[in-house]
């Protein structure tokens, strides 16, 4: 889980399509696409916590929108599922 979150972030700091395509998986196509599109710099992962039979993961950071002089605080939560197989992965960003 740790591995598949930094690997999200690096992707979205980095913007880096093909990477984020890796760790989210096929089943969420370009829908999450759209979170390259600005400028994200991590700063903080907040405490996990269940909800049923999921794991949900908030990081924060400082957000810059495209064509905006000011970043601003905020904070992305990132929703892991267990497969079938046992595996975590993330199933939704929020």
């Amino acid at each position: 889980m740790k591995a598949k979150l930094q690997t999200a972030v690096h992707a979205i700091t980095d913007k880096n399509v093909q990477q984020f395509h890796t760790v989210i998986g096929d089943h969420t196509g370009t829908t999450y696409d759209h979170l390259l599109n600005n400028t994200m710099n991590f700063t903080e992962v907040d405490t996990a916590h269940r909800e049923g039979d999921r794991i949900l993961v908030p990081v924060s950071g400082q957000l810059k929108v495209a064509r905006d002089t000011a970043a601003k605080k905020a904070a992305y939560t990132f929703y892991f599922e267990k497969t079938t197989a046992g595996d975590w992965r993330i199933i939704t960003i929020d």
